[in-house]
């Protein structure tokens, strides 16, 4: 029964935390016109990796044991820097802006 509900519990954070990530990202960072390409290569993105996850999970378990999450923690703490430094604040601009903003490619904000 416990693991069930840390089932759910997964489910739920996961879902109002990074789960929804590639689908703003999508929304935000593409022109309307290649937004659904954007979205469904963000979708899949998604989707590839949870498989892929959800493979590796039990012989990472196995051959790891207690430190199984450390590869994930360090996926996400890379991916935290790449989402902080690279990708564009959208944050009040137009999509005209953002999409200017883009069209010049991803730069660093690190000088």
């Amino acid at each position: 029964m416990a693991c069930i509900v840390c089932i759910f519990c997964y489910i739920f954070f996961y879902q109002f935390g990074i789960g929804p990530i590639p689908y703003f990202i999508g929304s935000e960072l593409f022109e309307v016109s290649s937004r659904p390409v954007g979205m469904a290569l963000g979708s899949l993105s998604s989707w590839v990796c949870n498989c892929i996850i959800g493979m590796a999970f039990p012989s990472l378990q196995r051959a790891w044991g207690a430190y199984v999450f450390l590869p994930f923690s360090i996926t996400c703490a890379l991916l935290f820097l790449l989402t902080k430094f690279y990708v564009p604040e959208t944050r009040g601009k137009d999509p005209s802006e953002v999409a200017s903003e883009v069209s010049k490619g991803f730069k660093s904000i690190i000088k």
